[in-house]
């Protein structure tokens, strides 16, 4: 057992700062009292672990940049591999959980968590390692809070490196080799180790990129600036909802409209779309010198995509087959190879709006104005698949279980709908309820009509009286009223009887 005092080949632990999947982190000296984080892994890694840092850890080291931490040192503690690395504050993960924390403490609204200027330095130094990574032929591929580590300058200014490349390299296998035209998804990527909330829409599909590390830190700024995932949960990312017509939520707190709009484009479903880390290197450090985020479409570089209206790229890093297109719906409109296509997408839209119709008139309403609807049913079988793959690389119990569940509830389930607040609505025999994404019932179908909006739940009985729940299921007002309105701020209900008597109720 590890504790303060330990000695391991040279270091002795001095205080232990955290833990995650993988390893214990411990803070630790030399004889010569140079500080380091020793990071000592479980013995069931150990064959992986050595295999592997044999093969390839010179290749790891050549990854030296200011802005990333590589290991300087690894070895075996009894049966268990330890890494030495610099040592750093902390992580953005802690920070964020920090400053919630004392936000809460002293009942501040959780918006701006970091000011603008921290988040536009973090934007700078992690997309400098994400360049130089790109140059390096490399997809980290799990950029995340809890990967980035930190320390303060003696301004308290904030400084940020990308972590993980023992655990992600070694134990996740991220190295891509070969040209930016290499297919990925037979790399050997796949989808071991991949942080949910965090990956990319093409990360689900198995085919990352380098643009897929700009989504992940894409998510990382959105959650740093809102305290929040854009997904709401770490199970369900938001790369998952794109992939199946879900649409990014607003940015909330008092940012400029440009900074909000880059993390919008670093989140973008198509990864050609999104900017580049030398165009995100370039922008932040011009904020950080002039406090003026300047023009997307003014700082592109070589590579990316200038922002203009109507013009699609296909990402040439997706397959070996593809290649890279770009073109205007307006420039050379009469070019015959340009006819064809507008031909084409023309029927594919017609065809489109058909089967929707034929859809509308053969689905039972749900109010679709208060409903964004993003999931069916005929859309949990790829879902399905894409856990099942999941589970084979990286087997886990609770997972397992989720799949059942849901397979489960396909064969069930008549209807299944999801809104942007992960709440499912569901038909049994011609009754609604609602489900979570893991299929568990929130509210059991017995209700006529089932609304939802971001604050509550509204049924309807068999009765044609109205009731409301909260998001979590817990009933507000009992199906008694023949109308109930929500105030324009949200912040309270007023019910009508049948007899015409109101009542008010507050939900916050």
């Amino acid at each position: 057992m590890l504790d303060s005092g330990s000695r391991i080949d040279g270091y002795i632990l001095q205080s232990y700062l955290g833990s995650g999947s993988f390893a214990q982190v411990w803070k630790a000296h030399n004889d010569l009292g140079e500080e380091v984080a020793l990071k000592i892994y479980h013995e069931s890694a150990a064959d992986d672990f050595n295999l592997l840092m044999e093969r390839e850890y010179e290749e790891v080291m050549a990854l030296r940049h200011p802005n990333i931490i590589v290991p300087s040192k690894y070895g075996f503690f009894g049966k268990s591999p330890y890494l030495i690395c610099p040592l750093c504050d902390g992580n953005l993960n802690q920070l964020l959980n920090h400053r919630i924390l004392d936000f809460k403490k002293n009942k501040k609204d959780i918006e701006n968590v970091f000011t603008e200027t921290e988040l536009a330095l973090i934007l700078r130094d992690v997309s400098a390692g994400l360049e130089f990574l790109e140059n390096r032929k490399v997809v980290h591929h799990d950029i995340k809070p809890s990967n980035i580590l930190y320390k303060m300058d003696e301004n308290m200014n904030i400084q940020c490196f990308i972590s993980d490349f023992g655990a992600s390299y070694f134990m996740k296998k991220t190295l891509v080799k070969g040209s930016n035209k290499e297919d990925f998804s037979n790399s050997g990527y796949g989808t071991y180790g991949l942080s949910l909330g965090y990956a990319s829409p093409e990360v689900y599909k198995g085919k990352p990129q380098f643009a897929s590390d700009v989504f992940s830190l894409g998510v990382t700024i959105f959650e740093l600036a809102t305290g929040d995932l854009p997904s709401k949960t770490s199970n369900l990312g938001l790369g998952y909802l794109l992939n199946h017509d879900g649409e990014l939520p607003d940015i909330t707190g008092s940012f400029k409209s440009k900074f909000k709009d880059i993390i919008s484009r670093m989140l973008d479903k198509i990864p050609g779309n999104r900017p580049s880390a030398s165009t995100l290197h370039s922008m932040s450090t011009s904020f950080i010198a002039t406090g003026i985020w300047p023009e997307m479409s003014k700082i592109s570089t070589k590579g990316d995509l200038v922002y203009k209206p109507y013009t699609l790229q296909i990402n040439s890093n997706q397959s070996n087959t593809s290649s890279e297109h770009k073109y205007s719906f307006f420039n050379n409109l009469f070019s015959t190879k340009k006819n064809l296509y507008f031909l084409i997408a023309g029927v594919v839209v017609i065809i489109s709006l058909l089967f929707l119709r034929n859809l509308k008139s053969n689905t039972k309403t749900l109010d679709d104005a208060t409903i964004k609807e993003f999931l069916v049913k005929r859309k949990y079988d790829d879902y399905v698949k894409e856990l099942e793959a999941i589970y084979k690389m990286h087997p886990d119990e609770k997972l397992r279980n989720n799949i059942g569940a849901i397979k489960s509830g396909i064969e069930r389930y008549s209807e299944i709908r999801f809104n942007q607040q992960g709440i499912g609505i569901v038909e049994e025999n011609g009754l609604f309820g609602i489900i979570d994404q893991e299929f568990k019932e929130v509210i059991k179908p017995e209700w006529r009509q089932i609304k939802v909006n971001s604050k509550l739940i509204f049924v309807k009985s068999i009765n044609d009286l109205y009731g409301a729940f909260d998001l979590q299921g817990r009933l507000l007002l009992k199906p008694e009223y023949s109308k109930i309105i929500l105030s324009d701020d949200a912040s309270s209900l007023e019910a009508i009887t049948k007899s015409g008597n109101h009542i008010s109720k507050s939900i916050n």
